[in-house]
């Protein structure tokens, strides 16, 4: 990656690449070792934008063949990820990485005081260095090139000023003079010629260096010179040397942009001080905190010290000291007492705020010093700004959290810095979808969406978000900044990281591992042991707390939840892989969840139903986690526990994809369960090369797995009647009939009852659908027992039983009300509006189609359609057929959306246009409608559909005054049906008048035959 493109295997040996793209492929993976690159990214980086013919196959094709490179040399390095690849080699094995990762090291070094080991690791980085990316001509690698280039720059001057600390300062001053006429805008370059030039004696040339570059920024930029660099200046003119105690006795800045999202924080922090004199802002590095301070003391003659340059904790007097104005030269020849001393800080901040900011890495020393401040001087109040709370008393705390990823603040903070880097830019329909993805991905975190908007400069936001899987090289090396630590994201967690403890350390980037976050009794169970005592786990998870590294849900009942933010959570993980534990970590893990998956699948067919949903929410992360990243065997064992919760919580499309994405097992019983499953699903394939549904039904019934997999008697019975083969589902519903699983028993008697249904057969099927409900709610299964009391409210609706219909339905609600499945729960809404129709109670029935629409959950586009029918339907009960009109309009745009019933839906849209021309008296266009509505109906093959269908036919038949024609189309609806629609005020209307005009005697004729 550095100089000319070079691939070795483990000897050392080189392995010849052919081909620019292949060269550009394995470049782009490796600027992410070890880790997943979306397929997507890939295709948009490695043609620049322009991605070819055939997309994700063309992809494919090209990794085949860079593969073949490998192979041949017995590398097996590229792998396959979910929807990506990954290149399977350790960071240090990468020389890009290395490099960075030492230019890292040694910075963090000589900020630490170390310039002598700094040295070393700057060496070091150094000696690797080539030009970047030579071979690679694509946007994405001139990116990365130019930020290699950036860390270069700045390594080179961190290894300058390592060595002008251990050395004649004069021995750097050409390679200084040289950077400097090389990047005319370099402020740290400048300062540090500035300084060795003042050490050298040159003042006069030091003042010069100065001009140049206040010129250069004036001209270029519009900019004056950074604060540090104008205090520089100052003392160069004042005649004596820089010295290197902080001051304190203004805010850090100016702040050039506005106060966003924080009004409420910065209203508390005064209220807080009402009842206190001493408040600590605490939270995760980057969040806001010295901003917020800032703001408060603004204009209040607040004296405002940073200690993040300070070592020990004996210098933070010092540090006020300066800020307060108080000398600490010696008097006299004597040196002032530190009790004198003291007193005299007191004094001069006598009915004063002090801003103590960055406490953390002296946190004991600064929590003393806020404390003898305080008992001293009563009228002094003390704000501190800390990663963690100063934990003293009468310390009142402000928890400061990341901004709402979602609020509009989060979304203002990332348009007003991207307009700073582009002038001109807004958030519009076409980039607002990926400024709120990188809102969310950088967990609404303020300094990383600004340095995530400074990169607007010179990508679109959706690279900025593509990106975001490389999120430390992406967001550095794009702003100068008087902290080191705030330049880049990877500096911020390292100042986290450097205050922790080995254990806590250890637990820390364990938790990595565990993306949906743990009680402490699952960190203990996946990341105890090896200097992490499981004892300790809690004590630790609540130190992490509270130093704002992991965050805490406490909920209302149950063990309370530790969580990572992603950008956190990345760094972490790079930290496990960096101490050879990631692999150990995911076989704990996978240990954990498979047992835990499989235990919660067994009671989501039972009476812990509910327990059993609110476990997988909480665990799905994790979960999912095994089966991206684990074994074959646990993610399979995984992904068949998720199966029967993709269904009760309706994420059809994440069932098809991760049952998609895992091997058959070998005795065929994984293999045959998932293939039903996904034969069912409301969802295209995503291939299109499924097998049959008999095919599906065979294999399923084959493997006779039902006592393993209880599911499966609905999944096969389903198959089967997809196929049309009804005998099939019988004989399949028979042997679930025989089965000692008390659930696939139930679930027999349900599939008996879905072919009665099918082949019209009404009276068995509501008698089955009334035992299955029975034996459902024996079970204690609500979600079943829903489903089958929503199925029995038909039957009583067709008997004209409409307000039995009506509370069965409401009932059915409320079984799904603790379950919360919301799109269950939207169908039986749509299905509860159409039987209040029915009963004639309009207004409810608009209620009940208007819940739907506005609940929590946007209701599925398929759901919408029905709504929207439903509410057509409405407006013609109230003779409104243009409003009807309007609401068919409605159902038609969304029928164009809809990805499953579609041929179901199709004969709904088409039934319920005939009925609107109808009424508005358009018959020959209603004829020719039913028609299609019948060929529609036909091709699906469902009774039911077919029935309606029919009865609509009937219905133009008389318009045109073919009563006869209407009887025997009326009587095809109840043969086909096996019931007389009696629920229905339309069809007992049509019976009526037919019996009218052509006598009750030639009326029961036409109606038989």
């Amino acid at each position: 990656m550095l100089g000319p493109f070079t691939v070795r295997d483990s000897d050392g040996r080189t392995i010849p690449v052919e081909g620019h793209r292949v060269v550009a492929l394995l470049a782009r993976l490796a600027l992410s070792p070890g880790e997943t690159v979306p397929a997507r990214t890939l295709v948009e980086d490695l043609w620049d934008g322009d991605p070819p013919a055939g997309g994700k196959n063309t992809l494919q094709r090209l990794v085949s063949r860079t593969r073949g490179y490998l192979r041949e040399h017995g590398s097996e390095a590229l792998l396959s990820g979910w929807d990506g690849y990954i290149l399977d080699v350790a960071p240090h094995d990468v020389d890009a990485w290395e490099f960075e990762h030492l230019a890292a090291e040694g910075s963090r070094l000589l900020n630490d005081q170390a310039p002598g080991e700094a040295v070393l690791r700057l060496r070091s980085a150094l000696d690797m260095w080539g030009e970047p990316l030579a071979d690679v001509d694509t946007a994405f690698a001139r990116t990365a090139a130019h930020r290699l280039r950036e860390t270069h720059r700045r390594a080179v001057e961190d290894r300058i000023d390592a060595e002008s600390r251990l050395d004649d300062p004069a021995r750097f001053l050409p390679q200084l003079r040289a950077l400097c006429a090389e990047h005319p805008h370099d402020e740290r370059a400048h300062g540090l010629l500035m300084r060795l030039l003042r050490e050298n004696g040159q003042d006069s040339e030091a003042l010069t260096v100065y001009e140049n570059l206040r010129r250069a920024l004036a001209a270029d930029l519009g900019a004056d010179p950074a604060p540090w660099v104008r205090d520089l200046h100052t003392e160069l003119l004042r005649g004596h040397a820089p010295t290197p105690a902080p001051r304190g006795n203004t805010a850090p800045g100016p702040y050039l942009t506005r106060f966003l999202g924080r009004d409420g924080e910065l209203a508390e922090v005064g209220r807080l001080f009402r009842d206190t004199r001493l408040v600590t802002l605490f939270g995760p590095g980057g969040v806001g905190k010295t901003r917020l301070a800032a703001e408060f003391a603004g204009g209040s003659g607040a004296r405002f010290v940073d200690l993040s340059p300070l070592r020990t904790g004996h210098s933070i007097t010092d540090a006020v000291a300066s800020a307060a104005g108080v000398e600490s030269a010696p008097v006299l020849g004597r040196a002032l007492p530190d009790q004198d001393r003291f007193a005299r800080i007191a004094s001069a901040l006598s009915g004063t705020l002090l801003v103590l900011d960055n406490c953390e890495h002296l946190i004991d020393d600064a929590a003393d010093f806020a404390l003898r401040l305080l008992a001293e001087c009563p009228d002094v109040r003390v704000l501190a700004t800390s990663r963690e709370p100063l934990a003293v008393a009468g310390e009142a705390t402000l928890a400061l959290d990341t901004l709402d990823p979602e609020s509009p603040a989060a979304v203002e903070l990332f348009r007003e810095h991207a307009a700073l880097a582009r002038p001109g830019f807004s958030v519009t329909d076409d980039n607002e979808a990926a400024v709120r993805e990188v809102c969310r991905r950088l967990d609404g975190l303020p300094l990383a969406l600004e340095l995530a908007a400074a990169r607007v400069r010179t990508m679109t936001v959706p690279q900025v978000a593509q990106r975001l899987d490389e999120r430390f090289q992406l967001l550095s090396g794009v702003r100068r900044s008087t902290l080191a630590r705030h330049q880049t994201l990877r500096a911020v967690l390292d100042w986290s990281w450097d205050l922790l403890t080995g254990p806590e350390s250890a637990l820390a980037r364990r938790l990595s591992v565990l993306p949906g976050g743990a009680t402490a009794h699952t960190a203990a169970a996946v990341c105890a042991g090896e200097g992490v005592p499981e004892s300790e786990v809690p004590y630790l998870l609540a130190s992490l707390a509270d130093k704002s590294l992991v965050h805490t849900v406490v909920p209302e009942s149950g063990e309370a939840r530790y969580r990572l933010l992603e950008t956190p959570r990345v760094y972490l993980r790079e930290r496990l892989r960096e101490a050879g534990e990631e692999e150990v970590l995911r076989e704990r893990r996978a240990a954990h969840f498979v047992g835990l998956s499989e235990r919660t699948a067994s009671d989501l067919l039972g009476p812990d139903q509910c327990r059993a949903l609110e476990v997988f929410d909480r665990e799905y992360d994790n979960a999912l986690a095994v089966v991206r990243g684990g074994a074959p065997e646990p993610a399979a064992r995984v992904v068949m526990a998720l199966s029967w919760y993709w269904i009760i919580r309706g994420r059809y499309e994440e069932a098809e994809y991760w049952t998609r994405g895992v091997p058959a097992d070998d005795d065929g019983e994984r293999a045959a369960a998932l293939a039903a499953l996904r034969t069912i699903l409301p969802v295209d394939s995503e291939d299109g090369r499924e097998p049959s549904a008999m095919e599906v039904g065979q294999r399923a019934r084959r493997v006779r797995a039902l006592d393993s997999y209880p599911p499966l008697a609905v999944l096969e019975s389903k198959c089967w009647l997809a196929a049309g083969e009804h005998e099939q589902v019988r004989a399949s519903a028979e042997r679930a009939r025989r089965s000692t699983h008390p659930w696939v028993r139930a679930a027999g008697l349900a599939s008996l009852a879905l072919v009665a249904e099918a082949t019209g057969d009404s009276g068995t099927a509501e008698r089955c659908t009334a035992g299955a409900v029975r034996e459902f709610r024996a079970i204690g299964d609500p979600w079943m027992t829903a489903q089958l009391v929503a199925a029995l409210s038909k039957y009583q609706s067709l008997r004209g039983d409409v307000d039995a219909a009506v509370r069965d339905l409401r009932d059915a609600l409320e079984l799904l009300r603790p379950v919360g499945s919301a799109d269950s729960r939207n169908l039986v809404l749509v299905q509860l509006g159409g039987e209040l129709l029915r009963s004639g109670r309009l207004s409810e029935a608009e209620r009940t189609f208007t819940e739907m629409l506005t609940g929590e959950r946007t209701p599925v586009v398929e759901h919408r359609v029905l709504c929207a029918l439903g509410l057509s339907e409405l407006e013609l009960a109230r003779d409104r057929p243009e409003r009807a009109r309007e609401r068919l309009a409605e159902a038609r745009s969304l029928f164009g959306q809809a990805r499953f019933d579609t041929g179901y839906l199709r004969v709904e849209v088409l039934r319920q246009s005939g009925a609107v021309l109808l009424a508005s008296g358009r018959v020959a266009e209603a004829e020719a409608t039913a028609g299609e509505a019948a060929a529609a109906a036909e091709a699906i093959g469902e009774s039911p559909s077919r029935a309606l269908v029919a009865e609509l036919v009937a219905e133009v038949h008389h318009r045109k005054g073919e009563s006869a024609s209407a009887a025997r189309a009326l009587g095809d609806a109840t043969r086909t049906r096996g019931r007389r629609d009696d629920g229905s005020p339309r069809v007992r209307e049509l019976a009526a008048a037919l019996r009218e005009s052509l006598g009750p005697e030639e009326f029961r004729r036409h109606y038989r035959a």
